[in-house]
């Protein structure tokens, strides 16, 4: 840890090697990869747009440019060794409760670890989940009080070991 940090003070100004202004210790980055201004009217970056490609090539085995599931991310750099982290709000149909949910989660022991008791501070971090095959998600809630076609949840898994579309295509296969 270097000496800024046991002294209580900010990072100083530095470079990730990723072409970044700022440093990475003590702090996030809401900007990873390239940006291009033809990416959805602009002000996406390469990593969010990929987010939305391969979710929809691999749910509709379509062009990388469906909109069939409409997605829309935004990828922060966080100083950690490995892990993904999203957090996912989905819109239904119909209306789906959060037990109802948590129990279709947890159906398929060997790809979802159901991490979800908010009052115990029991939810899915890089910290428990970090080289586990099994994806981790909580934090399982209507997205707006009293609007049940909305449901919003944490998900972290170790993406040497899953990719982060394939952990989203699971964790709908599971609750679709």
């Amino acid at each position: 840890m270097g000496s800024w940090a046991l002294k209580g003070k900010p990072a100083q100004k530095g470079n990730t090697g990723k072409s970044h202004r700022y440093p990475l210790a003590g702090n996030l980055i809401p900007h990873i990869d390239v940006a291009k201004p033809e990416w959805e009217w602009g002000g996406y970056t390469k990593e969010e747009m990929k987010c939305k490609w391969e979710i929809n090539k691999i749910l509709f085995r379509m062009d990388i440019n469906s909109d069939k599931i409409p997605i829309s991310a935004t990828c922060v750099r966080v100083s950690i060794r490995r892990c993904h982290s999203m957090v996912l709000n989905i819109e239904y149909a119909y209306s789906r409760n959060p037990v109802v949910i948590r129990r279709k989660l947890q159906a398929d022991p060997q790809k979802v670890v159901l991490l979800d008791n908010l009052a115990n501070y029991v939810y899915p971090m890089p910290l428990n989940m970090e080289g586990r095959e099994e994806v981790g998600v909580g934090r399982i809630r209507y997205t707006h009080p009293g609007n049940p076609l909305g449901l919003t949840m944490w998900v972290c898994g170790d993406q040497l070991l899953r990719g982060v579309a394939l952990i989203a295509v699971e964790i709908a296969e599971n609750i679709f």
